[in-house]
């Protein structure tokens, strides 16, 4: 696993303003199930790491694909 092959953020209110590239999936987790803090904490984890990779197609290093919904699976 390649761990320089995934980024993960958590946006701030004072960020509401900026603009992000489409390439990066953008959500919000339900807030009463968990918080955005726990899931980048999650995914840059171990475990969190290892099911982003399976859930990625291919091995095209830093092009690599994740859709909504193998997010939403994890």
């Amino acid at each position: 696993m390649n761990i320089l092959s995934w980024a993960f953020a958590v946006v701030q209110s004072e960020d509401a303003d900026r603009v992000g590239s489409h390439k990066f999936i953008t959500c919000m987790p339900k807030e009463v199930v968990v918080t955005s803090n726990f899931l980048c904490f999650y995914y840059l984890g171990r475990e969190g790491l290892k099911k982003i990779e399976e859930a990625s197609p291919g091995g095209a290093g830093r092009n690599r694909t994740l859709g909504f919904e193998k997010v939403g699976k994890i």
